[in-house]
């Protein structure tokens, strides 16, 4: 019976890289940065750092589900699975989101409506609602993330019906054929629905273009890519290959995989640098059934790099350095945060004010800074308070006796 990986090494670098990517792509947009060239990168496609964060969720979820199907642990038990993922997620969202709600917007009814359905986690179903808040967009992607939490477990029904991995595989990109044919019945409800709507808000009118392809339907295909390297992780552990490999060795193939799995990624992001990257724009053709984010190919590709840098000796150990490593811990925190934060720079510190390269650095220095300060703060005073809150009252449950099966021994009368 294998062991679990006890961590994925790379992960945390891969994680503080797309939490960084996102807000570079936020602090670009305020400047008016170029979107043509190497600036592209970050102006454009700055927002594939979600993404990235959707397929290192697919990951790290499916391992136990994975390894259950694999007769290597028993089922996650659902009411410990729920709790473990409403007590990361909802705290610091609820306080980003009425800081958001109460602070910086007024009050009106449709202000109210859209606290609601994102307080139930419901506002991705129509475009009116799709943004939570005015000030902090990002915050859609939150709903979008819960709704991962209760279709992993249904999906995972049949995954326990399998008991060779490559059949599991199968049943991944099965179920990726089986998106691309709902997305197609979704698109048809959501154009429907957005082709009568009229409005002045500029959020409702990016809200109607994105909704077809950004949902929790469509965007389940990017979290699945992620259980292909839980899949993979769980069918050959690293101490597989520590046992194959010098301790010496300070290079491996998996390294070389790494590598090439940047420059696939490096050829998607910027295919204009590179010869012949038309077989980019063919690969990416998630466009046509509305599955955004360069899906397959994006989406694949990190995939691999998760593999690689787990078992690789040098890459994934240079990337989990402890500046990633502290980003990390705090990614969540700066992706709901980073938004209030420029928010506030751009009403009190006009970018006009900082045409300068100098001043733009000054900008992005404090931008980051207050982010980081305030990540730190949700993470220490709220996120972690009450995961480790519910995490004593999971154990005292644990180790609460069970009462005896023999009702004799509870009943009057027997001795």
């Amino acid at each position: 019976m294998r062991n679990k990986p006890q961590r994925i090494q790379g992960a945390d670098g891969l994680r503080a890289f797309a939490c960084l990517w996102v807000v570079a792509h936020h602090i670009a947009m305020q400047f008016d940065v170029s979107q043509t060239g190497w600036q592209s990168i970050i102006r454009i496609h700055g927002a594939l750092g979600v993404a990235i964060f959707f397929v290192l969720s697919g990951m790290l979820l499916s391992l136990p589900f994975w390894q259950a199907a694999l007769g290597e642990r028993s089922r996650p038990k659902m009411s410990s699975y729920a709790m473990s993922r409403l007590s990361r997620i909802v705290p610091g969202y609820v306080l980003c989101l009425l800081i958001c709600t109460y602070l910086f917007a007024d009050r009106t009814a449709t202000t109210e409506w859209r606290l609601l359905t994102s307080l139930t986690f419901t506002n991705w179903m129509h475009w009116s609602t799709f943004f939570p808040t005015p000030i902090n967009a990002p915050l859609w992607s939150i709903s979008v993330e819960i709704c991962f939490y209760l279709m992993l477990p249904l999906w995972a029904l049949g995954l326990n019906r399998i008991r060779r991995i490559d059949l599991g595989l199968a049943y991944i990109f099965g179920t990726q054929l089986l998106i691309v044919i709902l997305q197609r019945c979704f698109l048809a409800f959501s154009f429907a629905s957005s082709n009568t709507a009229i409005t002045s808000d500029p959020l409702h009118a990016i809200a109607i273009d994105w909704l077809p392809a950004k949902n929790p339907l469509g965007l389940f295909a990017h979290f699945l890519f992620g259980s292909v390297a839980a899949g993979l992780l769980v069918r050959w552990p690293r101490r597989d290959v520590d046992a194959i490999e010098s301790s010496t060795t300070h290079f491996n193939k998996f390294d070389l995989l790494a590598l090439a799995c940047l420059l696939g990624l490096a050829i998607d992001v910027y295919p204009e640098a590179i010869p012949l990257s038309g077989l980019s724009r063919l690969m990416n053709a998630g466009h046509l059934w509305y599955l955004f984010y360069h899906w397959p190919l994006f989406p694949a590709l990190i995939t691999g790099l998760l593999v690689a840098l787990h078992h690789s000796r040098c890459l994934g150990r240079l990337l989990d350095n402890r500046a990633f490593e502290w980003t990390a811990k705090l990614s969540y925190g700066i992706y709901l945060w980073h938004m209030v934060v420029l928010e506030l720079l751009l009403r009190h510190w006009p970018v006009s004010l900082a045409e300068s390269w100098l001043g733009h650095v000054a900008y992005v220095c404090v931008t980051v800074a207050i982010t980081y300060l305030l990540a730190a703060t949700s993470f220490y005073c709220v996120e972690q308070p009450v995961m480790q809150w519910l995490k004593r009252r999971q154990e005292a449950a644990q180790a609460k006796p069970k009462p005896s099966s023999d009702r004799r021994a509870t009943e009057p009368g027997f001795a």
